[in-house]
């Protein structure tokens, strides 16, 4: 069964988002056994925040 992550709301604090993203990568629950986690990205991410900028590239850029 594939592992689902919804992260929502980060608005504009791309230190959440890399947080979220180190939190996933080191989940001791999620199993390996069927690749690559899908992170949903809902909510809020540019909207407000001082680093929209980084916040939009490092979801270009995918989770670890």
């Amino acid at each position: 069964m594939k592992t689902f992550y919804a992260i929502g709301d980060i608005h504009g604090r791309d230190y959440l988002l890399e947080k979220m993203y180190l939190r996933i990568e080191t989940d001791p629950y999620r199993s390996n056994e069927y690749g690559k986690p899908v992170v949903i990205h809902i909510g809020d991410y540019i909207d407000g925040g001082p680093n929209s900028d980084k916040v939009v590239d490092l979801v270009m850029k995918g989770s670890p």
